[in-house]
Protein backbone atom coordinates (compact mmCIF):
# COMPACT_ATOMS: atom_id res chain seq x y z
CA UNK A 1 0.00 0.00 0.00
CA UNK A 2 1.37 3.45 -0.97
CA UNK A 3 2.07 5.92 1.40
CA UNK A 4 -1.02 8.47 0.23
CA UNK A 5 -3.31 5.30 0.91
CA UNK A 6 -2.16 4.33 3.92
CA UNK A 7 -2.23 7.77 5.26
CA UNK A 8 -5.68 8.08 3.88
CA UNK A 9 -6.76 5.13 5.99
CA UNK A 10 -5.59 6.09 9.17
CA UNK A 11 -7.27 9.58 8.88
CA UNK A 12 -10.64 7.70 8.16
CA UNK A 13 -9.85 5.42 10.97
CA UNK A 14 -9.50 8.34 13.21
CA UNK A 15 -12.54 9.74 11.73
CA UNK A 16 -15.02 6.59 12.34
CA UNK A 17 -13.22 6.45 15.89
CA UNK A 18 -14.15 10.23 16.74
CA UNK A 19 -17.83 9.48 15.52
CA UNK A 20 -17.92 6.93 17.46
CA UNK A 21 -16.73 8.74 20.85
CA UNK A 22 -19.14 11.29 19.99
CA UNK A 23 -21.94 9.35 19.96
CA UNK A 24 -21.16 7.52 23.31
CA UNK A 25 -20.50 10.72 25.01
CA UNK A 26 -24.03 11.86 24.33
CA UNK A 27 -25.46 8.94 25.24
CA UNK A 28 -23.65 9.25 28.66
CA UNK A 29 -23.92 13.17 29.10
CA UNK A 30 -27.19 14.98 29.44
CA UNK A 31 -28.77 15.16 26.02
CA UNK A 32 -30.54 18.27 24.86
CA UNK A 33 -32.74 18.60 22.16
CA UNK A 34 -34.45 21.86 20.63
CA UNK A 35 -37.42 21.55 19.33
CA UNK A 36 -38.02 24.09 16.16
CA UNK A 37 -39.15 24.23 12.98
CA UNK A 38 -38.45 25.24 9.79
CA UNK A 39 -38.77 29.32 9.68
CA UNK A 40 -41.18 29.49 6.66
CA UNK A 41 -43.83 32.35 6.36
CA UNK A 42 -47.13 30.76 7.42
CA UNK A 43 -45.88 28.02 9.45
CA UNK A 44 -44.50 29.39 12.41
CA UNK A 45 -45.75 31.57 15.47
CA UNK A 46 -49.26 32.09 13.88
CA UNK A 47 -50.67 33.71 17.18
CA UNK A 48 -47.72 36.37 16.82
CA UNK A 49 -48.81 36.24 12.90
CA UNK A 50 -52.31 37.35 13.24
CA UNK A 51 -50.72 40.91 14.45
CA UNK A 52 -47.59 41.51 12.01
CA UNK A 53 -48.19 39.09 9.31
CA UNK A 54 -46.97 35.41 8.48
CA UNK A 55 -43.63 36.95 6.66
CA UNK A 56 -42.66 39.20 10.01
CA UNK A 57 -43.28 36.12 12.02
CA UNK A 58 -41.49 33.90 10.13
CA UNK A 59 -38.04 36.64 9.61
CA UNK A 60 -38.59 37.03 13.56
CA UNK A 61 -38.88 32.93 14.29
CA UNK A 62 -35.63 32.45 12.25
CA UNK A 63 -33.27 35.00 14.23
CA UNK A 64 -34.92 33.32 17.22
CA UNK A 65 -33.71 29.73 16.21
CA UNK A 66 -30.65 30.91 15.30
CA UNK A 67 -29.66 32.63 18.68
CA UNK A 68 -31.16 29.11 20.36
CA UNK A 69 -28.30 27.83 18.24
CA UNK A 70 -25.55 29.85 18.47
CA UNK A 71 -26.70 29.53 22.59
CA UNK A 72 -26.95 25.99 22.47
CA UNK A 73 -23.18 25.29 20.92
CA UNK A 74 -22.11 28.14 23.44
CA UNK A 75 -22.98 25.69 25.92
CA UNK A 76 -21.25 22.68 24.31
CA UNK A 77 -23.41 20.55 25.67
CA UNK A 78 -23.95 17.97 22.85
CA UNK A 79 -27.40 19.03 21.49
CA UNK A 80 -30.07 17.80 18.47
CA UNK A 81 -32.65 19.95 16.79
CA UNK A 82 -35.73 18.38 16.47
CA UNK A 83 -38.78 19.11 14.25
CA UNK A 84 -42.61 17.66 13.89
CA UNK A 85 -43.28 14.79 11.28
CA UNK A 86 -46.08 16.91 9.62
CA UNK A 87 -44.03 19.85 8.66
CA UNK A 88 -41.53 21.16 7.00
CA UNK A 89 -38.16 19.53 8.66
CA UNK A 90 -34.44 21.61 8.54
CA UNK A 91 -31.16 19.95 7.25
CA UNK A 92 -30.00 17.53 9.75
CA UNK A 93 -32.49 17.71 12.15
CA UNK A 94 -34.22 14.41 13.37
CA UNK A 95 -38.00 14.02 13.68
CA UNK A 96 -40.17 13.98 16.39
CA UNK A 97 -42.75 11.41 17.17
CA UNK A 98 -45.99 11.70 15.67
CA UNK A 99 -48.98 13.28 17.66
CA UNK A 100 -49.28 16.29 20.12
CA UNK A 101 -47.08 18.25 22.08
CA UNK A 102 -46.50 16.05 24.96
CA UNK A 103 -46.46 12.89 23.00
CA UNK A 104 -43.41 14.44 20.97
CA UNK A 105 -41.37 15.11 23.82
CA UNK A 106 -42.65 11.94 25.47
CA UNK A 107 -41.27 9.89 22.15
CA UNK A 108 -37.66 12.13 22.31
CA UNK A 109 -37.65 11.35 26.20
CA UNK A 110 -38.12 7.42 25.90
CA UNK A 111 -35.52 6.92 22.74
CA UNK A 112 -32.98 9.34 24.51
CA UNK A 113 -33.21 6.72 27.20
CA UNK A 114 -30.94 8.83 29.71
CA UNK A 115 -30.87 12.56 30.93
CA UNK A 116 -32.47 14.48 28.59
CA UNK A 117 -33.81 18.52 28.57
CA UNK A 118 -36.05 19.76 25.76
CA UNK A 119 -36.10 23.57 25.33
CA UNK A 120 -38.45 25.54 22.97
CA UNK A 121 -36.65 27.84 20.32
CA UNK A 122 -38.27 30.85 20.68
CA UNK A 123 -37.11 31.90 24.13
CA UNK A 124 -35.15 35.52 23.66
CA UNK A 125 -33.89 35.48 27.25
CA UNK A 126 -31.95 31.58 27.23
CA UNK A 127 -28.59 31.62 28.12
CA UNK A 128 -25.59 29.08 27.68
CA UNK A 129 -25.47 29.26 31.60
CA UNK A 130 -29.06 28.28 31.65
CA UNK A 131 -28.74 25.13 29.59
CA UNK A 132 -25.41 24.08 31.58
CA UNK A 133 -27.45 24.42 34.76
CA UNK A 134 -30.43 22.25 33.27
CA UNK A 135 -27.93 20.08 32.20
CA UNK A 136 -26.02 19.39 35.52
CA UNK A 137 -29.63 19.32 37.15
CA UNK A 138 -30.97 16.59 34.84
CA UNK A 139 -28.32 14.43 37.15
CA UNK A 140 -29.93 15.29 40.11
CA UNK A 141 -33.35 15.94 39.74
CA UNK A 142 -35.98 13.67 38.78
CA UNK A 143 -38.01 16.21 36.56
CA UNK A 144 -36.10 19.79 35.63
CA UNK A 145 -38.51 22.58 34.88
CA UNK A 146 -37.64 26.12 33.29
CA UNK A 147 -41.09 28.13 34.16
CA UNK A 148 -42.44 30.62 31.43
CA UNK A 149 -44.57 33.40 32.23
CA UNK A 150 -47.13 32.55 30.49
CA UNK A 151 -47.79 30.04 33.16
CA UNK A 152 -46.33 27.08 30.61
CA UNK A 153 -42.33 25.98 30.64
CA UNK A 154 -39.61 26.99 28.13
CA UNK A 155 -37.75 23.67 29.14
CA UNK A 156 -38.37 20.65 30.77
CA UNK A 157 -35.80 17.40 31.61
CA UNK A 158 -36.02 14.05 33.33
CA UNK A 159 -33.13 12.44 34.72
CA UNK A 160 -35.06 8.63 33.11
CA UNK A 161 -37.62 8.03 30.68
CA UNK A 162 -39.77 6.09 33.52
CA UNK A 163 -42.87 7.81 33.47
CA UNK A 164 -42.52 10.42 30.90
CA UNK A 165 -45.51 9.64 29.01
CA UNK A 166 -47.72 10.04 32.50
CA UNK A 167 -46.33 13.50 32.92
CA UNK A 168 -47.95 14.67 29.43
CA UNK A 169 -51.64 13.11 30.17
CA UNK A 170 -54.47 15.64 29.56
CA UNK A 171 -52.62 18.66 29.86
CA UNK A 172 -54.12 21.73 28.93
CA UNK A 173 -51.08 23.03 26.24
CA UNK A 174 -50.72 26.54 24.92
CA UNK A 175 -52.00 27.95 27.92
CA UNK A 176 -51.52 29.18 31.64
CA UNK A 177 -52.35 25.59 32.71
CA UNK A 178 -49.79 23.50 31.26
CA UNK A 179 -47.02 23.98 34.04
CA UNK A 180 -50.08 22.86 36.85
CA UNK A 181 -50.92 19.82 34.61
CA UNK A 182 -47.54 18.31 34.19
CA UNK A 183 -46.66 19.17 37.82
CA UNK A 184 -49.81 17.52 38.87
CA UNK A 185 -48.62 14.34 36.95
CA UNK A 186 -45.40 13.91 38.02
CA UNK A 187 -44.69 11.32 40.68
CA UNK A 188 -45.00 11.96 44.45
CA UNK A 189 -41.70 11.17 45.16
CA UNK A 190 -40.04 12.86 42.12
CA UNK A 191 -37.75 15.48 43.22
CA UNK A 192 -38.14 18.51 41.15
CA UNK A 193 -35.50 21.04 40.05
CA UNK A 194 -36.76 24.89 38.91
CA UNK A 195 -34.67 26.96 36.48
CA UNK A 196 -35.30 30.92 36.21
CA UNK A 197 -38.63 32.29 35.02
CA UNK A 198 -38.44 33.41 31.30
CA UNK A 199 -40.86 34.94 28.58
CA UNK A 200 -41.59 33.00 25.22
CA UNK A 201 -43.21 34.79 22.63
CA UNK A 202 -46.35 33.47 21.21
CA UNK A 203 -47.81 37.11 21.24
CA UNK A 204 -46.51 41.12 20.07
CA UNK A 205 -47.03 41.95 23.90
CA UNK A 206 -44.39 38.95 24.13
CA UNK A 207 -42.01 40.97 21.71
CA UNK A 208 -42.64 44.22 23.85
CA UNK A 209 -41.87 42.43 27.26
CA UNK A 210 -38.83 41.03 26.00
CA UNK A 211 -35.49 42.91 24.62
CA UNK A 212 -36.36 41.91 20.99
CA UNK A 213 -37.67 44.40 18.62
CA UNK A 214 -40.81 45.74 18.27
CA UNK A 215 -43.55 44.13 15.62
CA UNK A 216 -43.61 47.78 13.66
CA UNK A 217 -39.50 47.28 13.08
CA UNK A 218 -39.72 43.68 11.57
CA UNK A 219 -42.45 45.30 9.38
CA UNK A 220 -40.47 48.30 8.66
CA UNK A 221 -37.38 45.60 7.68
CA UNK A 222 -39.80 44.14 5.14
CA UNK A 223 -41.13 46.81 3.98
CA UNK A 224 -37.46 48.02 2.70
CA UNK A 225 -36.24 45.00 1.84
CA UNK A 226 -37.19 45.22 -1.66
CA UNK A 227 -39.27 42.64 -4.36
CA UNK A 228 -36.81 39.99 -4.60
CA UNK A 229 -36.12 39.70 -0.79
CA UNK A 230 -40.12 39.45 0.18
CA UNK A 231 -40.90 36.98 -2.66
CA UNK A 232 -37.99 34.93 -1.17
CA UNK A 233 -39.66 35.39 2.03
CA UNK A 234 -43.35 34.36 0.90
CA UNK A 235 -42.13 31.18 -0.71
CA UNK A 236 -40.40 30.11 2.70
CA UNK A 237 -37.48 31.53 4.37
CA UNK A 238 -34.40 29.39 3.77
CA UNK A 239 -32.73 27.39 6.61
CA UNK A 240 -30.87 28.96 9.48
CA UNK A 241 -27.48 27.56 8.32
CA UNK A 242 -25.50 25.10 10.35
Amino acid sequence: MSRSKKSRTRRRGAAEKGSKLRACAFRRETALFIFARAPVAGGVKKRLARKIGDIAAAMWYRCSLAKTLRTARGSRIPFRVSTPPETRTIAGASLQPPGNLGRKMGGVAKRCGGPCIIVGSDIPGLSATILRAAARMAHRFDLVIGPACDGGYYLIGVRSPAHVFRLYDNVRWSGESALTDTLANAPKHWRIGYLPVLSDVDFVRDLRASAQPPASALVSTISSSGPRRRAAASNGLSAVPW
